[in-house]
């Protein structure tokens, strides 16, 4: 039984969707919240080095623009403060 390539797009979508605000509500990244980046040299290429001192809240928004690709305006919707 092949699944309509609807209905998987949409589960795609939706499982991600569920999968961020479980993040989200894990993790509760805020803006003053830990202000700690990631320290020391994990071995890690430079461009992933300076992910990983971003502060906690600041690492969040990268991944869910960057390597996610939500606009500026969802992350806003989904982390609370304004897009600023």
């Amino acid at each position: 039984m092949s699944i309509n390539p609807t209905v998987r797009e949409w589960t795609y979508g939706w499982t991600r969707h569920v999968l961020v605000h479980n993040a989200i509500a894990m993790l509760r990244p805020a803006i003053d919240g830990d202000k700690q980046p990631v320290s020391g040299n994990l071995g890690l290429n430079p461009a992933l080095q300076a992910v990983m001192r971003l502060k906690n809240f600041e690492r969040f928004v990268f991944v869910l623009s960057i390597l996610e690709g939500y606009s500026d305006r969802e992350c806003s919707q989904l982390l609370g403060p304004s897009a600023r």
